[in-house]
């Protein structure tokens, strides 16, 4: 609830600011003079992009950074991998408190005691029926994961595709003008109106590469850290494996120095005749 909270925080700040930013662009877009090349800029790129760049771009944006730095939080190491966790569960697991084991690892929220409980869970069925279950359990959690960044891949895909449809919008309208104006209309004229239709563009860009680029690098991050769960909690549930204590008890039995044979008597001599 806490990191709900935190994330329409951010959602409410960078609206608020995104609203105060237009507004000021707004109004200092309305005056005859413009002082600075700056204010050229800003009103050119966020005022005159019209609609879709307010209502559709903007706010994509808004989202992008938001669910970028939201899931860079929760998907960390500290909380999908924590030692201490690994720590807990090895201490019980060695003490031979196997209750304690799945009711701590049910309670804890990281993804290696996740799949730890839901190996501990099928201990009565064999080695093998844990296995099975960490396993469906990695691939379930690492699904999950991924399904929630997928937003980000929706963003990137689809920010362009509005930028296009903005631009095509906006040439359509430039070559309107042209022909309510029955000629040639001035060329720095034209040029602007072709300007301000490419802006939609390069809002859709310039949200696209950073959302592609987040999303790729979250989903080797958590791929990454799916696979070293599942060698950490193969490592930890080791102990319940029958063949691996086999062979480590043959093994101890091999290394073992042999016994030497005891040496034999030596026959008494008999007296010679």
């Amino acid at each position: 609830m806490g990191r709900t909270n935190r994330v329409l925080m951010l959602l409410l700040l960078l609206g608020l600011v995104t609203v105060m930013l237009t507004s000021i662009a707004s109004a200092q877009g309305d005056e005859k003079a413009q002082t600075t090349e700056k204010v050229d800029y800003f009103d050119h790129y966020f005022v005159k992009g019209g609609w879709i760049v307010w209502f559709l771009e903007l706010p994509m944006s808004v989202a992008m950074v938001a669910l970028a730095v939201m899931f860079f939080i929760e998907f960390r190491r500290t909380n999908l991998l924590p030692d201490a966790s690994l720590e807990q569960i090895r201490s019980l697991l060695e003490a031979r408190q196997y209750r304690e084991a799945i009711e701590y690892s049910a309670a804890d929220p990281s993804m290696v005691s996740g799949v730890i409980h839901a190996a501990l869970a099928e201990a009565s069925n064999g080695y093998p029926a844990m296995e099975r279950a960490m396993e469906e359990a990695i691939d379930d959690q690492t699904s999950k994961n991924l399904r929630k960044i997928e937003y980000l891949n929706i963003i990137g895909n689809i920010a362009p595709m509005v930028g296009l449809f903005g631009t095509v919008f906006g040439m359509i309208k430039t070559f309107q003008a042209i022909v309510v104006a029955k000629g040639i209309p001035e060329p720095d004229k034209l040029a602007e109106g072709i300007s301000i239709a490419l802006v939609t563009t390069l809002w859709g860009l310039a949200i696209a590469i950073p959302a592609l680029t987040v999303f790729a690098a979250l989903r080797n991050r958590i791929e990454g850290l799916a696979a070293e769960t599942a060698l950490r909690a193969q490592g930890l549930l080791g102990m319940f494996n029958p063949s691996a204590s086999k062979t480590a008890g043959a093994t101890a039995g091999a290394t073992a120095p042999a016994a030497k044979p005891a040496a034999a008597p030596n026959p008494t001599p008999q007296p010679t005749r």
